[in-house]
């Protein structure tokens, strides 16, 4: 089985779509956390992980900003981006354990 991660994108989705350019054939991709900045959620990087169907968990970033250290801007989050895509890393796990 083949894995490519991705980690710490911080909401830069030019750089995660190089990644996955750049990236040769896998069987499955992994986000091992920081897919957005606590203060710069980025839809249309949650959007490129969910088309490449990456497994994510959630790093430092994604706690702060989905475990009440900046309610303020998740509320803004809220008005702004659709639930799914805010939902896709607010339920992520904090860790991931599988064999391969």
């Amino acid at each position: 089985m083949k894995i490519g991660i991705v980690s710490d994108i911080h909401a830069a989705p030019q750089a995660l779509r190089r990644a996955l350019e750049d990236m040769p054939s896998v069987d499955r991709i992994l986000c091992a956390g920081d897919a957005i900045s606590e203060y710069q959620f980025c839809a249309e990087t949650v959007t490129l992980l969910q088309q490449a169907q990456a497994q994510c968990i959630q790093g430092n970033h994604e706690w702060v900003l989905f475990n009440g250290r900046n309610p303020q801007y998740l509320q803004t989050c809220r008005e702004t981006f659709a639930p799914e895509l805010l939902d896709a890393l607010a339920t992520a796990p904090e860790s991931l354990s599988f064999e391969a």
